[in-house]
C-alpha cells in the first residue's frame, strides 16, 4: 500500500487492488488517520457513502472509461478536493483503470498547481470562487446513468427539493426558512455525525448546510424515512412502507446565485439557512398523512396559493410519486416564468 502525493501530501494517488474490497487497506487507512478514500471506476453512479464496518467514507466515482468522462466530472472531483482540504481532510484517490488515472490527476494537478506555493491560501480563494467556475460549466442535455430508483434514469437537476417531514415542514413554514441540521436540532455537527440516521457517515461540516436533491429523486423519501426508523431499510422495505415526504421545491439556477451557495463536489448546498422568499416554487404536500390537514392550512395562510400543492401518493410506487410531483413543479415553475417574462 503506498500513497503518491501530487497535491503537496494533501491528495494523492493510493496503489493496489479496490480498497473497499479490502478489509487490511480500510484498516491501514484508518489507523494512519484518514477518515475517507475516493475511488474512480464504473460505479452505478456518483455517490459518498461511509463503507460497512468502518469509519471511512468511500466517495464514489462513476469512470467507465475516459471517453465517458465529461467536463463534469472533473469540475466534480477538483471542487470535491478544494472542500475537503479546506476542512482539513486529505484526499487519497484509487482509480481502477490506469488511463483513467492519468488524465483525471492532471486535472487535478492542473487546478491546483497555481496554489502549491501557499496551499493554503489557495484553497480559501479556490472556495470562495466556486460560483464563477460553476458558472462556466457546459449546460448540456443531462444524459441517463442507469439509475433503477426514478422513472427518468437520473436526477433531474433543472428543479431541486428538499424533503422533510410533516412536523419539520411546519417549522419552515412558520419560520420562512429551511434551516440546516445543526441549527434545526440545536446541536453541533460532531453530535450529528453519531446520529443513527447518519448512513452516509456525513463529516460534522456537512450539517452546517441545507442541502437538495434534483426535483425528481426518490432517494429523499428514503432518506426521511431511514431518520424515522433509525436504521436504513433496503429499497424492498422502502417500497413496502412507502409514505412520501414534504418536497419544496427550487429552481437551481436560482440557487446558484444564492449568496451562501457552496459545492462539495457531491452537493450544492447552503451555508445555515434557506429562505422560501424569492427562491420557492412549490410546497408539495402528500395528502393523508398524519397532521397533514394541520400543515395544508398552515401552509395555505402562509404562502401564496401558487406555492402550494396538495397531492394524493394513494396506490402510487414511489417513483410514480417522485414523478407526479416533479412534473407538476415544473409546469409550475414553467408557468411562473412567463409570467415575470410576460
Amino acid at each position: 500500500m503506498n500513497i503518491d502525493w501530487f497535491v503537496g501530501d494533501k491528495v494523492g494517488v493510493l496503489s493496489g487492488p479496490n480498497p473497499v474490497e479490502s478489509p487490511e487497506i480500510l484498516g491501514w487507512l484508518e489507523r494512519v488517520g484518514f477518515v475517507q478514500v475516493v475511488t474512480v471506476r464504473p460505479w452505478p453512479f456518483t455517490l459518498a457513502w461511509q463503507v460497512a464496518n468502518f469509519r471511512l467514507r468511500n466517495f464514489m466515482v462513476r469512470a467507465v472509461d475516459v471517453s465517458s468522462l465529461s467536463a463534469w466530472d472533473y469540475f466534480r472531483v477538483n471542487e470535491f478536493c478544494v472542500y475537503e482540504l479546506a476542512h482539513g481532510r486529505r484526499v487519497p484517490i484509487w482509480f481502477e483503470d490506469d488511463r483513467v488515472r492519468a488524465v483525471m490527476v492532471e486535472s487535478i494537478q492542473r487546478f491546483f498547481e497555481p496554489g502549491l506555493a501557499d496551499l493554503d491560501g489557495f484553497v480559501s480563494e479556490a472556495l470562495a470562487t466556486q460560483r464563477d467556475r460553476f458558472a462556466r460549466l457546459p449546460k448540456g442535455t443531462p444524459q441517463p446513468t442507469g439509475c433503477r430508483y426514478c422513472h427518468e434514469g437520473l436526477c433531474l437537476g433543472d428543479l431541486v427539493c428538499h424533503a422533510t417531514t410533516v412536523e419539520s415542514a411546519g417549522g419552515i413554514v412558520k419560520t420562512g426558512k429551511i434551516l440546516s441540521a445543526c441549527r434545526t436540532r440545536g446541536v453541533t455537527g460532531e453530535a450529528m455525525v453519531q446520529d443513527p440516521g447518519n448512513a452516509p457517515g456525513d463529516p460534522a461540516d456537512y450539517f452546517e448546510y441545507v442541502m437538495w436533491a434534483g426535483g425528481n429523486c426518490t432517494a429523499v423519501d428514503k432518506l426521511v424515512l431511514e431518520r424515522a426508523l433509525g436504521y436504513v431499510p433496503d429499497w424492498d422495505e422502502f417500497e413496502r412502507r412507502f409514505q412520501p415526504a414534504v418536497r419544496f421545491f427550487f429552481r437551481s439556477e436560482d440557487l446558484h446565485r444564492h449568496p451562501r451557495f457552496t459545492l462539495d463536489g457531491i452537493h450544492a448546498k447552503i451555508h445555515r439557512e434557506l429562505e422560501l422568499d424569492p427562491w420557492l416554487i412549490l410546497t408539495a404536500i402528500p395528502e393523508g398523512l398524519p397532521d397533514s390537514d394541520e400543515l395544508i392550512g398552515l401552509t395555505r395562510r402562509h404562502l401564496p396559493g401558487h406555492k402550494v400543492a396538495v397531492y394524493s401518493f394513494s396506490g402510487l410506487h414511489y417513483k410514480d410519486w417522485a414523478h407526479k410531483v416533479y412534473q407538476d413543479a415544473k409546469a409550475r415553475s414553467e408557468r411562473q416564468t412567463d409570467q415575470v417574462n410576460g
